[in-house]
Order: structure tokens, then C-alpha cells, then sequence
């Protein structure tokens, strides 16, 4: 009887040895590594849009399952909603994602989400929905916020500011260069708030270039980003939707601002600037309203002008430091309003940045972050400063984001990559 117990407990520890060395295994081969540096996490993906997803699902996988049912389908108004109405309207009238360039991606990110949770013993399966999340669940989430007016509930804001040339001057330390700061108003949600994630991609093909997204597990868009070589954006939602012209397919607009910043030469122009933003989001049929605040590089020969593209399902634009003569021509603020494809609005937070910039126009690094500030919301959740001629940024989430900018975790591009 005893040999038998041996036995049993040999075979046992023998198959949790065999799970654990597949699972270590497994790591060792991923396209992928995890750290932390000043309590954030840094998720750094390299190879195939398939091998960068794969990595991301597996590394990031633990938290999406509670997220998806207690985050996304809340947003999205509850199961039955989600069920009915939101991803019915993704597979009806969006395009397919095996057709994009990042639907092997979004199948890689699946594969390695579910590898994770077979070697870990974690469910695939929603609370909510009592099924299995498929790949159709994955895209929707990339659709949060096309479908604010349509489908969501929940707010999203933001403000961002721009500065160079003479109005940077000031500032030793970046000598007319460009400094870009931007705050993220969408929830404090403490799901999000503590997956925050700075995702470095490192893609493999020649026509890409590397770049880092400020965001959340599973969300492959750009909600804010920078590439290797300082081309930047962030999104910003509007204030006109028009109804969809259901004629076309829709694809989520953070694609389009990945494709504008991940691409090399998006646009055949023979440089990387922020026109390439402009091209990848004109090219694509979307639903919803957006404002994109783009720029890149100050100083040098191939130095081009940020801009503020405007856009719906109605039409596009794009907003240049001239359209707003009072702080022209070094400074551009976006907010949540459009002020080029429509009549601008009024916004509180616009005027605030405007009137500051009126009564002292320059900025150095420290009163960018002031600035902003200045603007936070009760929804305030990512603030970052970005000055692309250095090829730095700052960076902090949660709490810490009203925290001095002394406090906040700062990065160099070049030790990203």
C-alpha cells in the first residue's frame, strides 16, 4: 500500500514538473519579456504581428478575463447588451480583421491568452456570457471608443498641448526643440488604473519601425503613442457624430493612428512625419468623432508641423498652429472639441490652456506638465510628456499623476529599443 502512495505522489510531482518545465519553456520561446521599472510595467514584444500578439497574450493574460466581463462589457451596457446588440454590429458592419494588417495580431494575442490559461489552470470562458472569448470579442474591445456615442456609457476627454521653436526656447534643456504633453481623461476604474501598461513593439518587417503605446492589456491601438524616431500622437474624443453611413466597413481608429506611426512611410512621402497619421486615418472608413494630436521632431531637416486631425464619418481635417492665431505659430492644444471640420465649441479646459499661453507663451519642460495639470479631471488616468527631439518622456498613471513631474518615471527612447 505504501509503494502505491509513492507511486501516486511520483506520478503527481512528475506532472507538475513536466507542466512547470513546459510552461518555462514556453516563456523562453516567446517574442517577448516583462519588467517593471518605478512600479510601472513595461512590456517589451518583438518579431510577427502573430509572435508580438502571441507575447502580449501570454504575458499580460492573467487580469483580461476580469477586465473583459467587469470593464469592457460594463462600458458596453451589460452582457445582454453586448450579446444583441454591440458585437452583432462589429461582425455585421466592420471589416473583417483577418483582412487588416493587424488580424494576425489580434489571432496571436488569443493564442497566447489561451496558452497562458491552459497552463495556469484560468478559465476562457465569461461569467457573464457563459461562453468561451473569441477573437470577435478581442476585435470589439478594440472599438471602445468608436462606439462612445453608440453603444458606451462611459466618458472619455483628454487634453494635450504642443510647443517648439521660440516658445521652448527658454528651456536649456531642449533649446527650441518640441515638448508635447498630454493627459488621458477615461475612467479611474481600478481595473484599468492597475493594468496600466507601456507596451514597447519591436516588429520585424522592413517597412515598420519600432514604437511605444501607453494603454492597456489587449488593446493593440495607439490611444497615445510614440515611435522610435519621435513621431507621436494622441487621441482625443469629439463632439460631433454623425450617423454611420453603413454602406462601408469600419475599422477601430486607433488602428489607423497605430498604422500612421507604426509604418516607416505610410503615405510614400519619403519620410516618417505626421502626415503619415493624416493618410492611414483618411484612408480608412470610421464611425464615431475623434481629434488626433500629432507631431513629431522640431529641429532638423525633416522637421514638419504638428497638427490636429479632425475626424468623423462625415469628413476629415487638419488643424495647424495657423488656425489659432492667438498662440501661433509655436503652440497647438487639443481638447474635445473640434475647432477646424465644425464651428468650435466652448470648452472650459480649452480656454484655460489658451488664456495661459496668451499671458505667457513660453514653455519649458516643467510648466507643460504644470499646464496640464491645470486641466486634469476626476477622470484623469494617464498623463505623459513627450519631448521628441530629445527622445524622452515622462510617465504616470493612477494617483501619481498629479504628483510633481520630479516624481513621475522618466524614459529614454534609445534604452527602450
Amino acid at each position: 500500500m505504501q509503494s502505491v502512495r509513492r507511486l501516486i505522489s511520483f506520478l503527481v510531482l512528475s506532472i507538475l514538473a513536466l507542466l512547470l518545465f513546459n510552461s518555462c519553456h514556453r516563456e523562453e520561446e516567446l517574442k517577448g519579456r516583462l519588467e517593471t521599472k518605478s512600479g510601472q510595467t513595461i512590456l517589451t514584444v518583438w518579431g510577427s504581428h502573430y509572435e508580438m500578439g502571441y507575447a502580449q497574450g501570454y504575458l499580460l493574460g492573467k487580469n483580461f478575463l476580469e477586465m473583459f466581463d467587469y470593464y469592457l462589457l460594463d462600458h458596453f451596457g451589460g452582457g445582454e447588451n453586448y450579446e444583441v446588440n454591440v458585437r452583432p454590429y462589429v461582425t455585421d458592419h466592420c471589416v473583417d480583421p483577418n483582412q487588416t494588417p493587424y488580424g494576425e495580431e489580434l489571432a496571436g494575442l488569443l493564442d497566447g491568452w489561451r496558452q497562458v490559461c491552459a497552463d495556469s489552470g484560468w478559465s476562457t470562458s465569461s461569467e457573464f456570457l457563459g461562453r468561451e472569448v473569441d477573437i470577435n470579442d478581442l476585435y470589439t474591445a478594440q472599438f471602445v471608443p468608436d462606439f462612445i456615442y453608440g453603444f458606451g456609457v462611459s466618458s472619455l476627454y483628454c487634453s494635450s498641448l504642443s510647443a517648439w521653436g521660440d516658445a521652448t526656447s527658454s528651456d536649456p534643456t531642449v533649446n527650441g526643440g518640441l515638448i508635447y504633453c498630454r493627459i488621458l481623461d477615461w475612467t479611474t476604474d481600478e481595473l484599468l488604473i492597475d493594468n496600466t501598461v507601456i507596451v514597447v513593439y519591436q516588429p520585424e518587417d522592413d517597412s515598420e519601425i519600432g514604437w511605444v503605446s501607453f494603454a492597456y492589456p489587449f488593446f493593440i491601438g495607439c490611444l497615445s503613442g510614440i515611435s522610435q524616431d519621435g513621431v507621436c500622437a494622441s487621441y482625443n474624443l469629439g463632439n460631433h457624430n454623425e450617423p454611420a453611413d453603413e454602406s462601408g466597413k469600419f475599422w477601430p481608429i486607433l488602428w489607423s493612428i497605430r498604422q500612421g506611426i507604426e509604418n516607416a512611410d505610410y503615405n510614400g512621402g519619403g519620410t516618417h512625419d505626421v502626415k503619415d497619421i493624416y493618410a492611414a486615418i483618411a484612408d480608412h472608413t470610421r464611425t464615431g468623432t475623434h481629434i488626433i494630436h500629432c507631431a513629431g521632431p522640431a529641429l532638423g531637416s525633416n522637421a514638419v508641423l504638428p497638427c490636429v486631425v479632425e475626424a468623423n464619418n462625415a469628413g476629415i481635417a487638419i488643424r495647424y498652429p495657423s488656425d489659432e492665431p492667438d498662440i501661433a505659430p509655436d503652440h497647438l492644444i487639443a481638447t474635445n472639441h473640434h475647432c477646424k471640420l465644425y464651428e468650435p465649441a466652448y470648452c472650459y479646459r480649452y480656454s484655460r490652456l489658451l488664456n495661459a499661453l496668451i499671458e505667457n507663451p513660453a514653455v519649458t519642460t516643467q510648466r507643460a506638465w504644470q499646464l496640464e495639470d491645470s486641466v486634469s479631471t476626476f477622470i484623469s488616468a494617464m498623463k505623459i510628456l513627450i519631448r521628441t527631439d530629445n527622445r524622452d518622456f515622462w510617465f504616470a498613471y493612477g494617483e501619481d499623476l498629479w504628483d510633481p513631474l520630479e516624481d513621475a518615471a522618466y524614459y529614454k527612447l534609445d534604452e527602450l529599443f
